[in-house]
C-alpha cells in the first residue's frame, strides 16, 4: 500500500502542474484543490504511519479508509468535469478561449489532465480497496472506539427560553 500512495503523491503532483498551466480552469478548479487535498492526506498518512505504535494500533483505521473513499469520489467527478469542460466548445473554458488570454495550454494537456484524473482515481479507490480489506480481515483497533460494555448516562437537558438580558 506504501507504493500505491507513492505513485499516488507523483500522480498528483503531475496533475497539480498540468492543472497550474491553465490556472485550474479547463478543470472548474477542482483539480488543483483535489490536488492539495490529496497531498495533504498522504503526508499525513505517511507521517502517522511512520510513528512508533503498538501492534494493536495499525495505520489503517476506518476513517483513513473512510477519508480515501471519498477522495476517489472526488477524483472521480474532477475527472467528469474534465471532460465535460473538454467536450463544451463554448466560452472562455476551452483550449483556444484560455490562449486568446496568453496562457500556454493545448488539447493535450486538457487530455492528459483527464487521464490523470481518472489514473488518481483508480489509485485512491485502490487505496481504499486495500485498506478496506486489511481492516475487515485484520479488524479495526479497538483504541479509538469506546468499550462495548460501557454504559451510557442519559442526562436531561435544561434549554432557557428567555432571552431577556440579565443586568
Amino acid at each position: 500500500m506504501f507504493y500505491l500512495t507513492c505513485v499516488s503523491l507523483v500522480n498528483t503532483l503531475l496533475v497539480l502542474v498540468f492543472s497550474l498551466l491553465d490556472y485550474g480552469i479547463l478543470s472548474l478548479w477542482v483539480n488543483p484543490a483535489a490536488c492539495v487535498v490529496t497531498i495533504i492526506f498522504h503526508c499525513s498518512v505517511i507521517a502517522l504511519s511512520r510513528q512508533k505504535r503498538d501492534i494493536e494500533n495499525p495505520s489503517y483505521f476506518s476513517t483513513i479508509v473512510v477519508c480515501t473513499y471519498l477522495l476517489a469520489l472526488v477524483w472521480f467527478s474532477s475527472m467528469v468535469i474534465t471532460v465535460a469542460v473538454l467536450l463544451s466548445h463554448k466560452g472562455d473554458f476551452t483550449v483556444d478561449g484560455l490562449r486568446r488570454y496568453g496562457l500556454h495550454v493545448s488539447i493535450y494537456t486538457q487530455r492528459l489532465q483527464c487521464v490523470l484524473a481518472a489514473v488518481e482515481f483508480l489509485l485512491m479507490a485502490g487505496i481504499g480497496v486495500n485498506g478496506h480489506l486489511l481492516a475487515r480481515k485484520e479488524g479495526d483497533p479497538a483504541s479509538w472506539r469506546p468499550p462495548a460494555d460501557a454504559k451510557i448516562v442519559h442526562q436531561p437537558v435544561v434549554i432557557q427560553t428567555t432571552f431577556a438580558p440579565t443586568y
